[in-house]
């Protein structure tokens, strides 16, 4: 009767055992130096509620723990408040990704049921407000007042080149490469695409990486150009996920406030519509809208493209510099 007890609590034994791992992996000093200690807690938090929402739903052990599970939870109500949204959504995806690459690696479950999971947002008209040229004019030399700072003026210029936050995050000091002016991008899902560069920005990119170099040199660190990041003080890595797109955004909401950018509508993603309409002024085309800032729907291009500033700066940009 003994083993039988064992055998049927087993199962339930399992599930204690995978939160106790994740909590462990998550409090290493590996971890501790990516995250917040709020940020472990929230983590360790929602990851033991999945685990209590699975046992109510039937689940016995980690291989009850299953992709439709997985979804369930993710979209399930909040007490007493409805739907959740969309971000805390990508949230309780973030965590559950989290805790099953730990699992994974510690030989619990084969295969990440959340893999292929995707938290669709609700498309919402916004129209897009472009910055103007004299704007970027404006912009760049505001990023540049203090020569100390490499930081700002080299998170305009890649979002100046039509980089999302997350590829801003993602770009590293051996991305740029100065002999073919170009600049490899990093996207989702491992693809890279290569966008040109202007002299403006392979100017400021190139500042910025010697200011790394000299940094690195008096910290006595090694140099590794695909880990230092062109537009984090640190390396990705060592970010905790919610904070990345978070930094990026202040970087250009600071570099917009000190160019006394005012005008309605104006926000960081500003830089990014301002390139994807300044490509297509030039070429009339969306699939190079499209190509340029790895927009996979031409759709979603088309939605960037402001037929009012095209009416106004188009001809002052087609004969212009990048």
């Amino acid at each position: 009767m003994a083993g039988e007890s064992a055998a049927v609590n087993r199962p339930a034994l399992q599930l204690l055992e995978a939160n106790d791992l994740v909590s462990a992996a998550w409090g290493t000093p590996a971890c501790a130096r990516r995250m917040t200690a709020n940020s472990i807690s929230r983590y360790r938090r929602l990851f033991a509620s999945f685990l209590t929402y699975a046992e109510a739903r039937g689940a016995r052990g980690v291989h009850d723990l299953t992709r439709r599970l997985c979804a369930q939870f993710i979209g399930a109500p909040l007490a007493g408040r409805g739907q959740p949204s969309p971000a805390t959504s990508r949230f309780r995806q973030t965590v559950l990704r989290a805790a099953f690459a730990e699992l994974a690696r510690a030989g619990m479950v084969s295969e990440d049921p959340t893999v292929s999971l995707t938290v669709e947002s609700p498309v919402v008209a916004v129209r897009p407000v472009p910055l103007t040229p004299a704007e970027v004019m404006r912009l760049r030399t505001a990023a540049r007042m203090r020569p100390v700072d490499t930081l700002r003026p080299a998170t305009v210029e890649l979002a100046l080149a039509g980089l999302s936050h997350g590829e801003i995050a993602r770009s590293v000091v051996g991305d740029v490469d100065s002999i073919s002016r170009l600049l490899r991008v990093h996207q989702h899902l491992s693809a890279i695409r290569e966008v040109p560069l202007g002299d403006a920005a392979l100017k400021v990119l190139l500042v910025r990486i010697a200011a790394q170099r000299r940094a690195a040199r008096r910290r006595a660190e090694a140099w590794d150009p695909v880990v230092v990041a062109l537009a984090l003080t640190r390396p990705l890595a060592s970010y905790p996920l919610e904070s990345i797109a978070p930094s990026i955004s202040t970087n250009l909401i600071r570099a917009l406030i000190a160019a006394g950018m005012n005008r309605p509508g104006v926000r960081p993603r500003s830089l990014r519509e301002y390139t994807a309409n300044r490509v297509y002024a030039r070429t009339g085309r969306v699939e190079d809208v499209s190509s340029h800032l790895g927009i996979a729907s031409l759709d979603s291009a088309r939605r960037l493209i402001d037929h009012e500033w095209q009416q106004r700066f188009a001809d002052e940009v087609r004969g212009g510099p990048d």
